[in-house]
């Protein structure tokens, strides 16, 4: 595992007692679902959480650092990029990577809890809309399933 951090212990948890890896909020009948996945992937206690959350039923929207990888927003993110410039996409296709120097390859590569998780928000009906940062830009993409994503 490449966990750099627990949220659990130290400084870090007595300056935010929550959960920092998974937070949801039910507003208005729309569930939110916070999910840190700063480091390119994600956990299994993140991945449990999820599926129990989303299997409620209620409209979701997904809100996480990096974005959610799809031809769309990759095309868009690499227009005008050098070849080996990163994507910087959660889940993005080990090929796509392959060109990166080493180091943002070994960064980005997705394991395979990240492509299942990715899979399922791509076969998730309930899943409205998924919002993310990260990129310093603006960009408006679907997920490959035709879910909007919104990078701001």
């Amino acid at each position: 595992s490449r966990l750099l951090y627990d949220p659990h212990k130290g400084s870090l948890k007595a300056a935010f007692p929550g959960n920092i890896w998974f937070q949801t909020r039910l507003i208005n009948g729309i569930r939110f679902v916070a999910i840190d996945n700063n480091y390119y992937y994600i956990v299994k206690e993140q991945m449990r959480l999820f599926k129990e959350v989303a299997e409620q039923g209620e409209p979701i929207v997904l809100i996480m650092h990096n974005p959610l990888y799809s031809e769309d927003l990759y095309r868009q993110v690499m227009e005008g990029k050098a070849k080996d410039a990163p994507p910087y996409l959660f889940g993005c296709p080990e090929e796509l990577l392959r060109i990166l120097p080493e180091k943002r390859y070994i960064q980005q590569k997705p394991n395979a809890l990240t492509l299942e998780f990715l899979d399922y928000c791509n076969h998730l009906p309930n899943l409205k809309a998924v919002v993310a940062g990260h990129l310093h830009a603006f960009y408006v993409s679907r997920l490959d399933s035709g879910v909007p994503q919104y990078v701001c």
